[in-house]
């Protein structure tokens, strides 16, 4: 009968557990041979032997902690460093990602938008909307922060466009792929109409993220749109003669077929490498139908770029690009425009803060096998003026 009690009481792990239900029994009255003493014999039941098998059972789990694999300690020591440092650990993709350290200029851009004065506050905020952002469209941009720099500010065309506002005051501003909608928002900040912009792109859920970025919805008009839908495009031809009539009202424009021969500016950054070769062509015709046939109207914008051309993965996200040198660029664009209607600008810059960023998180992922420096990165800025 003793024996019956032990074996139906007796846990998994050695201790005696009471059956649920059953008040009556006492685990204190059953011996357990698995108890020993350190000289072999039968430790009785009670509490002294209750109280040496949980110093056991401690044991263990301090044992079995302390032969994880050096991997899995190395990445567990990297996500408590992530609040500190502050660092990003992207749990989806299981990768170390970049939470950087603001450039001075987002910095304040973004501390004026959200109107608070703590860093800390500002960067768990942007991790938050981060990891959202990465869930709806994994890719560098996403994964790496590239939402949050100010990348359209620093392209040499863009004090181009704020002088030319200055003339035009009915000039629309068209934001291709526009993502969380950063750079219109700055745009806005620096004087240009917010009601002559409008801003577009694939993933709408994007622009929905990007309100939750600044807190705020904007009065930026936004529409959806797809590079292979006709219905998106229509299938004007490229004008070379300014509009009758401009559309005034944006608040109107459901589809970008509405603004052909209207747009003033049109930016396309950041967009054209994720494309194959066919696509970016195809792409490229369609813009071409928007911008205005005005002298002076500019298609502007920058992507990752090479002295080499061709399709190629990133060597930090993995994602495969299609890169264009400044001469497979402007050779891309052959036959878009009548010849001599416009003017090319393209040129080849380092992506020094990119480079500088993710040569950090590499360099902590990898501390056993020293510096390892990433390839030379390079981005192509380009723009296309009528003359």
């Amino acid at each position: 009968m003793e024996n019956q009690q032990r074996q139906a009481y007796l846990g998994r792990s050695g201790q005696l557990t009471a059956r649920q239900g059953d008040p009556s029994f006492r685990p204190d009255t059953v011996s357990d041979p698995r108890r020993r003493r350190l000289d072999g014999r039968a430790e009785p039941g009670g509490a002294s032997g209750d109280r040496a098998m949980r110093q056991q059972a401690q044991a263990r789990m301090m044992s079995t902690r302390a032969k994880m694999s050096a991997e899995k300690r190395k990445n567990e020591e990297l996500v408590a460093s992530v609040r500190l440092d502050p660092l990003l650990f992207n749990d989806h993709r299981k990768t170390l990602q970049v939470a950087p350290r603001l450039p001075e200029t987002e910095r304040g851009f973004f501390m004026s938008q959200l109107e608070t004065t703590s860093d800390d506050d500002l960067i768990e905020h942007i991790a938050c909307v981060q990891d959202e952002a990465y869930k709806t469209y994994p890719n560098e941009c996403t994964s790496s922060w590239g939402f949050a720099l100010l990348k359209m500010r620093t392209h040499t065309s863009y004090q181009y466009v704020l002088d030319l506002q200055k003339q035009r005051k009915d000039a629309i501003f068209l934001d291709l792929g526009c993502g969380l909608g950063t750079d219109v928002r700055k745009l806005v900040a620096d004087g240009f109409p917010i009601l002559k912009i409008l801003a577009t792109d694939t993933r709408p859920e994007l622009w929905l993220l990007g309100e939750k970025l600044f807190r705020i919805p904007s009065l930026i008009r936004f529409v959806g749109w797809q590079l292979t839908d006709p219905k998106y495009w229509g299938k004007a031809e490229v004008q070379y003669t300014p509009p009758m009539v401009t559309h005034g009202d944006l608040s109107t424009v459901k589809k970008l077929s509405q603004l052909h021969n209207q747009a003033t500016y049109i930016h396309a950054g950041y967009l054209f490498h994720e494309l194959p070769p066919d696509h970016q062509k195809n792409l490229a015709r369609r813009i071409a139908t928007l911008l205005c046939g005005m002298s002076g109207c500019i298609i502007f914008g920058a992507q990752p770029g090479s002295q080499f051309p061709g399709d190629r993965a990133d060597w930090f996200s993995g994602y495969r690009t299609n890169l264009h040198s400044p001469e497979s660029w402007e050779r891309m664009w052959d036959g878009v425009f009548a010849k001599g209607s416009v003017r090319f600008a393209t040129s080849l810059k380092r992506r020094d803060h990119y480079t500088e960023m993710r040569s950090h998180v590499r360099d902590i992922r990898q501390p056993e096998g020293g510096s390892r420096s990433p390839p030379e990165e390079w981005i192509l800025e380009w723009s296309i003026i009528r003359v």
